[in-house]
């Protein structure tokens, strides 16, 4: 499945970091408890047998009580629906790894190669369940990492003490990391900008952030409300074409708010998406034209608002329906409403001039160089190329108090407008709650880059991660925001 992005949707248990993958689904709870090996694959055996077979109600039984206090039964037939709808059949699995009593298979389904996690609490049933991208496990770097950390600070000493660890895994080439404490900034390099080039990332090296594009495009959309010019209860019919037909279901219509906040209905890529598209640079040829007639035949399955589904297509169309509004381009719009404003001089989509030379080169799972993506209509989904100097200044305007149109669209895009389960979302951002402080954060992957953002608006601290290879950063983002609060 090619994405923008895999989002990062937080949900917390004993203060660890549980990811649920966008690409598939992932059911988690606490570590699991020590059983034996031939336990697990018997329980993974019946994971086959019941998949396989469409008896969700079997499959959901093997859960333990936090397996089901994580996803209740409505939700797990849905995503167990769309898995098998996506990958097919479950046609082999083979053990490779245990960690943390969790094990790790190669599953074979008839349409992919996912890795799956299978882990059992002290009674035996389900606690950990997770289908995830399954990448080859490469072996670690024996040399040590480059950078430019000084170690000279408790920060600087913290900060090596999470990301050389992470820097050492076989699937990093390079990192710039900023992080914004208290006003002040701090940027840290680690790795190459290409591999043996030996060339240290730093605050300007360029970067795709993937879907972290998604919290300009609603901040556009925030910006926009405020000037009058759209509603968030609009809906999306009113700036499209006539000869799309309305959008809606049992009467009820998509609105602008839920493209943005991803309860629109709209399925994560439209179904026209592959038709003579290139893997290695797979939005390049995908046209305006092409998405509305995707529209015009489109009929949804429920109402919109009501359940959360992460749409690349969904911020797409929105980043398309401010181009309707506004008469100029994405990318126009972004630089005259928020780069221009907040001195974000190096981010870009287009590259320019000396941009090139600034451009990590990214590399996929197997540490392969991979193509850089381009956007035609969906630019609003992923299309952005940035760097943390400019990042910590985005990330500085969303912890700074303002009266201008663009602070308030800011603030507006913190506000949460829709929340069920583990899911809570702002415009663009994903919120989640620990100890009862709320976070907002994006992660961002396209094919050789990962990044994540991730924001304390009750201290004003933030971390931003660029990456150039497919290691996502998501939870050490969280980590190194969390070192911030114990010091």
């Amino acid at each position: 499945m090619i994405l923008a992005g895999s989002p990062s949707f937080r949900y917390f248990e004993c203060m660890r970091v549980l990811l649920v993958l966008g690409a598939v689904f992932l059911v988690q709870g606490a570590w699991a408890q020590p059983v034996g090996q031939l336990k697990i694959d018997s329980v993974t055996r019946l994971i086959q047998q019941y998949y396989n077979q469409k008896n969700i109600n079997a499959l959901y039984d093997l859960g333990g009580a936090k397996f089901k206090a994580a996803i209740d039964p409505q939700k797990f037939n849905q995503a167990t629906g769309g898995l098998y709808q996506q990958a097919g059949q479950l046609t082999a699995f083979q053990f490779e790894t245990v960690t943390n009593q969790v094990a790790k298979y190669k599953a074979t389904f008839s349409k992919a190669v996912l890795a799956l996690l299978v882990g059992l609490d002290s009674t035996n049933k389900l606690e950990t369940f997770a289908l995830v991208p399954y990448e080859k496990e490469l072996p670690p770097k024996t040399r040590p990492v480059p950078t430019n950390n000084p170690l000279k600070t408790v920060l600087d000493k913290k900060v090596d003490s999470l990301v050389a660890p992470f820097m050492k895994k076989g699937n990093t080439v390079g990192m710039a990391l900023g992080i914004l404490e208290q006003g002040n900034t701090h940027v840290y390099g680690y790795g190459e900008t290409a591999r043996d080039n030996q060339l240290l990332p730093d605050g300007h090296t360029l970067f795709e952030i993937g879907s972290i594009t998604k919290t300009f495009t609603a901040t556009l959309l925030a910006w926009f409300v405020q000037q009058g010019a759209i509603q968030l209860n609009d809906p999306v019919n009113k700036y499209l074409p006539d000869s799309i037909a309305r959008l809606e279901y049992n009467g009820k219509p998509i609105t602008i708010a839920s493209l943005a906040n991803h309860t629109s209905g709209l399925p994560r890529l439209p179904a026209n998406f592959s038709v003579n598209h290139d893997p290695s640079n797979p939005y390049r040829d995908y046209t305006n034209e092409q998405l509305f007639s995707f529209l015009a035949h489109s009929k949804l399955t429920r109402e919109p608002g009501a359940q959360y589904e992460y749409s690349n297509l969904a911020m797409g169309l929105l980043g398309m329906i401010l181009e309707r509004v506004s008469g100029k381009s994405y990318e126009q719009l972004l630089r005259d409403v928020i780069w221009q404003p907040l001195q974000m001089n190096h981010t870009r989509i287009s590259l320019e001039g000396n941009d090139s030379a600034q451009f990590a080169l990214g590399y996929d799972k197997n540490l392969q160089a991979v193509h850089s993506w381009e956007f035609q209509c969906m630019a609003g989904a992923g299309a952005i190329r940035s760097c943390v100097n400019d990042l910590l200044l985005y990330a500085k305007a969303q912890v700074s108090a303002g009266n201008t149109v663009l602070s308030k669209a800011i603030q507006l895009t913190h506000e949460q407008s829709f929340a069920s389960g583990q899911h809570k979302m702002g415009l663009g951002w994903h919120i989640f709650t620990v100890k009862g402080k709320n976070y907002i954060a994006h992660d961002g992957q396209t094919g050789g880059y990962s990044g994540s953002m991730i924001v304390d608006p009750s201290t004003g601290n933030a971390v931003v991660i660029l990456t150039n290879a497919s290691a996502g950063p998501g939870q050490l983002s969280f980590e190194l925001l969390q070192t911030l609060e114990q010091k």
